[in-house]
């Protein structure tokens, strides 16, 4: 295939690291984040903001890893 890239796996990845970035800035104010999750206890809203930035991180990774044709991120 040499460097020949499919547009839509192009289009895939700008889209994944978009989307994870303008989830990223949301993510900012924690106290939006509290008041759309309020009736969790702290130490559950704590995790799942946790795991929230985690996703957004690993997306991001994989949006960055499929532009540069990483073999490390993806899944098949």
């Amino acid at each position: 295939m040499g460097k020949h890239r499919p547009k839509g796996v192009l289009v895939f990845a700008v889209i994944i690291i978009v989307t994870s970035l303008a989830h990223m800035v949301t993510l900012l104010d924690f106290e939006h984040y509290r008041y759309l999750f309020y009736p969790l206890p702290e130490e559950l809203l704590l995790f799942r903001y946790f795991v929230s930035w985690a996703l957004r991180i690993i997306g991001l990774a994989c949006g960055v890893g499929l532009l540069y044709k990483s073999n490390l991120l993806r899944v098949t």
